[in-house]
């Protein structure tokens, strides 16, 4: 895989490049990759013998980016 999928490097028997691509941005704009990921992130971690949904979370400074602000005046 090279960065994304290009339409001329799609298998011959998939739809024509303009369906595909029209095709996954109905998808992108409906969520259905986030709940992918989020359903099959559950299901791994079953499998691994763990909660389905992690019971931690690590922020760290790359995280969370604070605004600049000084500690006084306007």
């Amino acid at each position: 895989m090279r960065a994304g999928a290009p339409r001329r490097l799609l298998p011959g028997d998939f739809p024509p490049g303009h369906a595909v691509y029209d095709q996954a941005r109905r998808w992108m704009m409906a969520g259905v990759y986030e709940v992918m990921v989020h359903d099959l992130r559950a299901a791994l971690r079953s499998v691994q013998g763990r909660a389905p949904e992690p019971r931690a979370l690590v922020l760290d400074a790359r995280t969370l980016q604070s605004p600049e602000r000084g500690t006084g005046g306007p």
